[in-house]
């Protein structure tokens, strides 16, 4: 039985360094929320010369809409003041959400990883994955390759910030994953599939020969029915 602890371990330091990230944009996200409610809290109190965590209303006005007639009342209605509870949070849980917002402001952040280790690491994981896929199509596990494979070129389409040369590297790493899951599906006679995925190792790189040579051994296997045995991963 193969040993897929090393790409297991590679496949989930991945996903570990992308939920990671995603908790730290999250917490971002929320830091600025915080940061706007505690705004337009200051922004209401100076408008309305009120200060302090106080939430009482002067000279009996309430936020409550006032629809009496007046009964015998002459001269315009009170003019009912602003207050918090009008389009604004409940007061109570917006001091609790500005203060939960300082806590999160004095805490250190995070620590990020660089972006060179991650790709330094998704760059192995796409290797593993070449390796243990090959590993599977020579062990006749085609469909469980196809799966392997295709994770490589989910992580070749997720690298980032990368020089030239080594963007050239993951094209051609995802070039050749596309062909090696057209191989399998062409094993497989699911020549539709096959097809579809040599024209995306085609679409990165038109001028590649090999491409073109899976591409057009794999229309000769559907025309002519070639057997399982003289189709090869490359």
């Amino acid at each position: 039985m193969l040993d897929y602890s090393k790409f297991d371990k590679v496949a989930q330091e991945h996903d570990e360094e992308e939920r990671v990230e995603k908790e730290r944009l999250r917490e971002e996200r929320m830091r600025k929320y915080y940061k706007e409610q505690d705004r337009k809290k200051k922004e209401w109190e100076s408008k309305n010369g009120v200060s302090g965590h106080g939430h009482s209303h002067a000279h009996g006005e309430s936020c409550s809409h006032n629809h009496g007639h007046g009964h015998g009342q002459s001269g315009p209605p009170p003019r009912r003041t602003g207050c918090m509870g009008c389009g604004f949070a409940d007061p109570a849980a917006l001091q609790q959400m500005i203060e939960d917002h300082k806590k999160m402001e004095n805490e250190p952040p995070k620590p990020k990883m660089c972006i060179e280790e991650k790709n330094r690491k998704k760059m192995a994981a796409i290797e593993a994955t070449r390796e243990d896929g090959k590993k599977l199509f020579k062990a006749g596990k085609l469909r469980d390759a196809i799966k392997i494979y295709e994770r490589g070129v989910l992580i070749c389409n997720g690298i980032y910030d990368l020089s030239d040369e080594d963007w050239k590297a993951v094209q051609r790493h995802e070039m050749l994953l596309d062909l090696n899951v057209a191989t399998c599906h062409l094993k497989l006679k699911e020549y539709q599939e096959a097809i579809r995925h040599c024209k995306m190792a085609i679409s990165i790189d038109k001028d590649c020969l090999k491409a073109h040579y899976r591409m057009a051994q794999v229309l000769q296997s559907k025309l002519l029915n070639i057997p399982f045995s003289e189709v090869r991963c490359g």
